[in-house]
């Protein structure tokens, strides 16, 4: 006798009962053949249940700047007397 399991199950190893296996949500998710799909580290299962994403990182903004701190720019400083060039008369 066949056993016909739905999606997301399968049946057991003497075709009397369907299995549906018990997935960890932080690291796996369920697949339609009813057993559990592992992402790889440092992923987890997407929003769909369906594939493997990495964790959203926020972006990372500098610290706004305070309009009541006065602004410095850096001035080259010039030679008060420069060095004269002599070329030689020939």
């Amino acid at each position: 006798m066949c056993l016909t399991c739905g999606d997301y199950s399968y049946p057991d190893a003497v075709n009397h009962e369907c299995i549906v296996d018990t997935c960890d949500s932080e690291t796996e998710f369920l697949q339609v053949n009813g057993t559990c799909f592992t992402c790889e580290e440092g992923t987890s299962p997407n929003a769909e249940l369906n594939g493997c994403e990495a964790p959203y990182v926020p972006p990372v903004y500098p610290d706004p700047v305070d309009p009541e701190e006065p602004v410095t720019i850096p001035v080259e400083e010039v030679p008060e007397d420069p060095i004269p060039i002599v070329v030689p008369v020939t």
